[in-house]
């Protein structure tokens, strides 16, 4: 393409798919810099170095917050408030395009995780009383659409640029075309881009976006459960004869983990009970608590 106008050449690289977004927006940055554009370049720069403080509208992806459910693998976390549910289902993406780029070539899973910063996933596993591996899941498709943002906003402002006769020849612009590049029309400092949000703050990480594994039950993580129930029991606020019940519960469901392998009926069937003994508390915080995680284990 080298006998092609340099707007041309990048109209052409943002319609291959082919192209990566990274060596796109190479060509990007340096056709900004012969029209000394410092903020398109300043976004390209982001885009490949990646975003440590706020990000753009269209980095801000929603997913699913899950617990492991040592049985049956990841379960949704069901929220009281609507408002939690929806904050904890969004999340900032600072990940250079390029970390991006080699996540979707490496990983060819429908879903994908995502950790969250350490203060939120302490505060999520305080809410539910339990210290269960807590993560996002997301659909491969919003990654990819982080990608399709970005190759059309370049597609969308060398279009700007055709349509107002700056083409370059070679790589280099006439001074009429510098000028004209500047206009408020044609640089428009992709108003789609500039519009930020989502601030990652310290505890960002931009390398926690990981391919699904599949994990399979594990009855360590069940005692580590067990354990928190029984703490749990003397703030919950029981009468002693339904604290006893419950103790009685844990032991038994303890007694059958002992097994190889233990009996999944008599499990769901003791849990079960334990979460109707837990629904007596007086104490709603603790009860809700026990009996989210119950059915974190065995759904109702």
């Amino acid at each position: 393409m080298p006998n092609l106008p340099l707007v041309v050449q990048l109209q052409q690289d943002a319609l291959d798919p082919k192209t990566k977004v990274s060596d796109l927006l190479r060509k990007a940055k340096f056709t900004a810099a012969k029209l000394s554009l410092p903020d398109l370049m300043e976004w390209v720069d982001k885009e490949l170095q990646g975003y440590t403080t706020e990000v753009p509208n269209y980095r801000i992806i929603t997913g699913q917050a899950r617990g492991l459910n040592p049985y049956q693998g990841w379960k949704p976390i069901m929220f009281g408030s609507s408002a939690v549910h929806d904050w904890l289902s969004k999340r900032p993406i600072g990940a250079s395009i390029s970390q991006l780029e080699e996540l979707m070539e490496r990983s060819k899973e429908d879903s994908l995780t995502m950790t969250y910063p350490p203060d939120i996933d302490q505060r999520i596993r305080k809410s539910i009383g339990f210290d269960l591996e807590i993560t996002m899941f997301i659909d491969r498709s919003q990654i990819s659409g982080i990608l399709d943002s970005v190759r059309n906003a370049v597609l969308d402002w060398s279009l700007k640029l055709e349509a107002a006769g700056i083409m370059g020849e070679g790589f280099t612009f006439t001074q009429k075309e510098k000028e004209l590049a500047h206009q408020p029309s044609i640089n428009y400092q992709i108003g789609s881009i500039q519009n930020f949000s989502g601030n990652l703050g310290p505890a960002s990480d931009n390398a926690t976006i990981n391919a699904q594994q599949s994990i399979g039950a594990d009855p360590g993580q069940l005692v580590k459960l067990l354990d928190q129930i029984e703490k749990a029991l003397p703030a919950a606020e029981l009468s002693k004869e339904a604290e006893t019940e419950a103790r009685e519960l844990v032991a038994g469901v303890r007694a059958e983990l002992s097994q190889s392998p233990p009996d999944q009926g008599k499990l769901k069937s003791l849990f079960g009970t334990l979460k109707r003994v837990a629904e007596g508390a007086a104490s709603k915080v603790v009860a809700d608590g026990i009996t989210s995680n119950i059915d974190l284990i065995f759904p109702s």
